[in-house]
């Protein structure tokens, strides 16, 4: 009978084994890469349009090396070896990765490509590549088949097997799809994208059904899943040529449609991506109503909130800034920087000035640049009917983009009012930047409880809308 001490030791060790197999299991990927010996090699993972370097390691003498992916949380999808070489461009080499598998990639050319690299022990790319191999091939043939069929009558019996051949094609290539749509593999989810991108996408100008299909497609896409194919753009521009200004029945529905899918997107990476997608898209095509309409969702969807400023990109923050400070939005409270002159030199003081506190009616803020001439015109107006200004009860308070002391100070000796203030800083000053100002001069009407209620460049419409407060109200 084996000794109680050695039964425990056993257990303990047999215990030890099973946590270390289970939850410490080592993942690797082995390059053979003889013709880039000693080069330096880059992982990086494809998401979205973005690629994010995952590690970097140098090949020895042999054009061996690895890659220790164990603690890496990656989940599948679309990587690239980056090889730099002595001139560019570097050479890469795509191929899908799987948290569940350890490749070894062969190559002994200089350049890595499908044609002459071997990915081994990775069944999600030798499944890949099957189903690849076998689509392409059955299409061919279908399409031969078709094609010989022109040649003979219809009532021939040559054309009759070629007709019965093509069914046969087509009951493979279901049989096929079919087949992709059970795997859990991701080289199903890269396929079957990839798949739609030539029939839904590419196809869906053949008829008004293959568009409407399309934009179902589209308000029904797996974005999440999408991110990680390395087909996100062109699927996402594909699917956005369907709301061209041409096309009538789906012209300015494109911002509708977007706000849909960021409703369903679960991952905030995604969501981010998707996000800059769609608003770069509406710039690009002057979509001004879409715009609007993203930006809108955007800034009133809580999860924007939760995510970084630096994660964002600039266009969204710009945006996003804008936005903020349109009418009938809270003003951002000012930061006013006052320059004191102290026994020790001259002193920086920082204070807020609450929007709400501003004035018992309005306030009228005036963000302008010295030497700028439609700014001169604006402020030479207001000095002279200040006093107009003060009987309406309107306190003017003016911001400067001016980067010198002697600069600021010449412009503000004349001007009337006691709030004129300038941190120096330009345009990157904190209170342009919250105000989202690109451009001078740029006026707010604020009322007494710091909401925005006129944002323009023009003094006349500011003007006119003191003459009516009345409509002020209704906006």
């Amino acid at each position: 009978m084996m000794p109680l001490l050695y039964q425990r030791s056993s257990a303990l060790l047999a215990a030890f084994l099973l946590l270390f197999t289970t939850g410490g299991v080592a993942q690797t990927i082995h390059l053979d890469l003889a013709f880039h010996a000693n080069k330096l090699v880059t992982l990086v993972a494809t998401h979205g349009i973005r690629k994010d370097t995952l590690q970097q390691i140098t090949l020895d003498a042999n054009g061996k090396g690895i890659f220790d992916l164990t603690r890496l949380k990656k989940q599948a999808g679309m990587v690239g070896l980056v090889i730099k070489t002595s001139s560019p461009p570097d050479a890469t080499f795509d191929w899908l990765y799987s948290p569940t598998e350890n490749p070894t990639i062969v190559g002994t050319g200089e350049y890595v490509h499908k044609q002459n690299a071997r990915i081994l022990n990775s069944p999600e790319n030798q499944t890949l590549d099957r189903w690849y191999g076998s689509r392409y091939t059955l299409k061919k043939k279908h399409a031969l088949a078709n094609e010989l069929a022109q040649f003979y009558h219809s009532t021939e019996a040559m054309y009759k097997t070629l007709q019965t051949e093509q069914q046969g094609f087509e009951k493979q290539l279901v049989l096929l799809a079919d087949t992709i749509k059970r795997s859990p593999l991701f080289a199903a989810t890269y396929m079957q994208f990839s798949v739609d991108l030539e029939q839904k996408i590419r196809g869906m100008w053949a008829s008004d059904s293959t568009k409407k299909a399309a934009q179902q497609y589209f308000k029904s896409l797996e974005f999440d899943k999408l991110y990680a194919t390395g087909l996100w753009f062109p699927t996402i521009n594909g699917l956005a040529e369907l709301y061209d200004k041409y096309n009538a029945a789906y012209h300015q529905h494109f911002g509708d449609d977007m706000v849909h899918n960021l409703h369903r997107t679960q991952n905030l990476d995604t969501y981010i991506a998707l996000a800059d997608a769609a608003l770069s898209i509406c710039n690009a095509n002057s979509w001004h109503y879409d715009e609007q309409q993203l930006v809108g969702f955007l800034l009133n969807d809580h999860r924007l909130q939760q995510i970084p400023i630096e994660k964002l990109s600039s266009k969204l923050r710009k945006l996003a800034a804008t936005y903020r400070v349109s009418v009938g939005k809270k003003a951002p409270d000012l930061l006013i920087t006052k320059h004191v002159d102290m026994a020790n030199g001259q002193q920086h003081i920082a204070e807020i000035m609450p929007t709400d506190q501003l004035s018992d009616h309005y306030t009228l803020l005036v963000f302008h640049e010295s030497g700028c001439g439609n700014c001169d015109k604006v402020l030479t107006d207001l000095s002279t009917t200040y006093a107009d200004w003060q009987h309406k009860h309107v306190n003017i308070v003016s911001m400067a983009a001016d980067l010198d002391a002697p600069t600021f100070k010449q412009t503000a000796t004349k001007l009337p009012w006691p709030d004129k203030y300038c941190d120096w800083q330009g345009f990157a000053g904190v209170n342009f930047k919250n105000y989202a100002i690109i451009g001078t001069p740029t006026l707010f009407l604020l009322d007494n409880t710091g909401t925005i209620l006129v944002k323009t460049a023009l003094l006349s419409e500011v003007r006119d809308a003191v003459k009516q407060p009345e409509q002020l109200t209704k906006q």
